[in-house]
């Protein structure tokens, strides 16, 4: 399937951030409860969009993006990443932050469209 571009800025930028541009999040209690809440939805919501139909999990979802299925994988390793280094930053004496290569993480077996590979 041939990728297009964008005919103008307004489309790639709607390609690129499909629901908006990120807003500093809110800076109360009251008003963090329901951002919460959609993380603790967040699990279910991701395992069906995971089981799409065959073929389209690996489709971009704008030219030069990455696929539904690198999304999916991505959102649990980065979540899990970053809880170490915070809990490593917490209890290390002098904590190193290394830098995460997150094209790598895309191109990794069992996201790329790959089966993974385990022992």
């Amino acid at each position: 399937m041939p990728r297009t571009m964008p005919d103008s800025p307004m489309d790639e930028d709607r390609l690129r951030y499909p629901i908006g541009r990120y807003q500093s999040p809110p800076a109360n209690d009251a008003q963090r409860a329901p951002l919460i809440g959609e993380i603790a939805e967040a699990p279910a919501a991701l395992a069906g969009r995971s089981r799409r139909p065959h073929g389209r999990a690996d489709t971009p979802y704008r030219p030069g993006g990455w696929t539904v299925r690198q999304v999916v994988h991505h959102l649990p390793d980065s979540h899990v990443n970053a809880y170490v280094r915070l809990k490593l930053a917490l209890t290390e004496e002098s904590p190193v932050i290394k830098p995460l290569r997150r094209g790598a993480l895309g191109r990794a077996a069992g996201v790329a469209g790959r089966a993974s590979k385990r022992p």
